[in-house]
């Protein structure tokens, strides 16, 4: 748990700005090491690895507080083993000194992950819609862009496909809204469940939902839409009866950048695709 935090937080942070710091730790150790500094000289140096200590924590978390106790502990340990017959009181205060900075340094890194990981639960929560758990209409804008973004740099494909459910007024207006929500959730976890791991899905609006495909094919799609039609036979328990339902999704597919060369543009040609198929039979898929 502890080993995937730290990657975690690698994975996160600055890691020319993390090296930089290791370097500076290097070389004031090195210095302190040769034992050419005055006293004065010697707390210089302690009090500078202390700021340093504590920053780190603050900047980088866990990864932090790892830099800094280990560090801190081998410098106790060193002390008791070079100068165990000999400990006089400035090696007690700087042992002091250093366990100081090892218990500041964990109360800081641990505060500013506690900090961090509020915030991106707030993040989430902004950009998860409430029924169903997929990502909502306004993060679909920001990570759309992006995705596009990125396939322009990578030279990549990219496939959006928009997906409509099949006469669900008629489900709202036979049944309530309750029974509504609830295959909109249902289908929701399909299509979260049939989506591979790099692509995005989002509730667009209403009964409306949006894939994010990345290196994205024509097969590729249909596998991902074949996937979520042959789980739409949907049972919903309402008050002890079991409702059965056999729901369909139309679907419209484009593709970047044959489709479109910005976001708009390929936008409208999957909503198009998506159009046209809604007006010739329904539950299949139309191809920009």
């Amino acid at each position: 748990m502890l080993w995937n935090k730290l990657v975690q937080n690698y994975n996160r942070i600055n890691k020319r700005e993390f090296m930089l710091i290791l370097l500076l730790f290097a070389i004031l150790i090195f210095i302190e090491s040769m034992n050419l500094l005055t006293t004065i000289g010697d707390a210089m140096i302690g009090a500078i690895l202390y700021m340093l200590s504590i920053f780190t924590a603050y900047r980088f978390g866990y990864l932090g507080i790892f830099v800094s106790v280990s560090l801190n502990l081998a410098g106790i340990i060193k002390l008791f083993l070079v100068y165990q017959d000999r400990l006089k009181v400035h090696y007690l205060f700087t042992i002091t000194y250093m366990i100081s900075t090892i218990i500041a340094s964990i109360i800081i890194g641990h505060f500013i992950e506690k900090n961090i990981l509020f915030k991106q639960l707030l993040i989430d929560k902004s950009n998860t819609d409430h029924l169903t758990q997929l990502n909502n209409f306004s993060s679909f804008k920001s990570n759309f862009t992006n995705e596009i973004e990125l396939s322009k740099i990578k030279n990549t494909k990219l496939g959006l496909m928009i997906l409509d459910i099949d006469n669900f007024k008629q489900i709202n207006d036979q049944y309530g809204h309750h029974i509504g929500d609830s295959v909109l959730k249902k289908i929701a976890d399909n299509i979260a469940d049939s989506t591979r791991e790099n692509d995005k899905a989002f509730r667009y609006g209403g009964d409306e939902f949006a894939i994010i495909i990345n290196e994205s094919t024509k097969e590729i799609c249909k596998n991902i839409y074949d996937r979520i039609q042959k789980q739409t036979p949907l049972t919903i328990l309402d008050d002890g009866r079991e409702l059965n339902f056999d729901i369909s999704l139309s679907a419209g597919y484009a593709e970047y950048p044959s489709n479109g060369k910005d976001e708009t543009d390929l936008f409208k040609s999957a909503d198009s695709a998506l159009y046209k198929i809604k007006n010739k039979y329904k539950n299949d898929i139309e191809y920009a």
